[in-house]
């Protein structure tokens, strides 16, 4: 049996014998094309997906503060939230967690978890607080929340009466 390969650079990304070509259905020539097509690590070809670098790095809060992070996933019926909060000097206050059995989109469960971050709050004295989410739509509805006549934007309203004890309050 004879062994042909296809390389791109200098990894060998396909091995064909004769039997297998006939197994699989389609021919060398095809494999070789899409796989300079197709390579990873083809420096030749500019990329199609184009690199935006973004720094991610964790931020303190101002003096006084404290910082909520919450965040939640999605997985068919189940979802799952997770809740910390940080005082002005990055240490660990409280932190939780949750899972429901609910089928659930991402923005609703974004909602659930930050229903639960206010109720930590509501357990401590302070009266200036950060939330932050990397869940862009939910963090823009909170912000422009007068204006939402969704009935998602009826329960933020609800949410955001309930914090108007805090003086400070800001979304991220």
């Amino acid at each position: 049996m004879g062994r042909r390969t296809a390389r791109c650079g200098s990894r060998i990304i396909i091995v064909f014998t004769r039997r297998s070509q006939s197994i699989l259905g389609f021919s060398l020539s095809r494999a070789i094309t899409l796989s300079k097509d197709f390579c990873i690590h083809n420096m030749v070809n500019k990329s199609m997906l184009p690199l935006s670098p973004s720094s991610k790095k964790w931020e303190k809060p101002l003096r006084g503060t404290v910082k909520i992070n919450f965040d939640a996933a999605v997985l068919n019926t189940k979802t799952g939230l997770g809740v910390i909060a940080c005082d002005s000097e990055g240490f660990f206050i409280r932190g939780g967690f949750g899972f429901k059995n609910e089928k659930m989109t991402s923005d609703w469960v974004e909602l659930y978890a930050f229903e639960e971050s206010l109720k930590i709050i509501r357990l401590f004295n302070v009266t200036k607080v950060t939330f932050e989410t990397y869940c862009t739509t939910l963090a823009s509805r909170i912000k422009k929340c007068r204006d939402d006549i969704t009935l998602m934007g009826y329960h933020i309203n609800d949410f955001l009466q309930n914090i108007d004890k805090f003086n400070n309050v800001v979304v991220n």
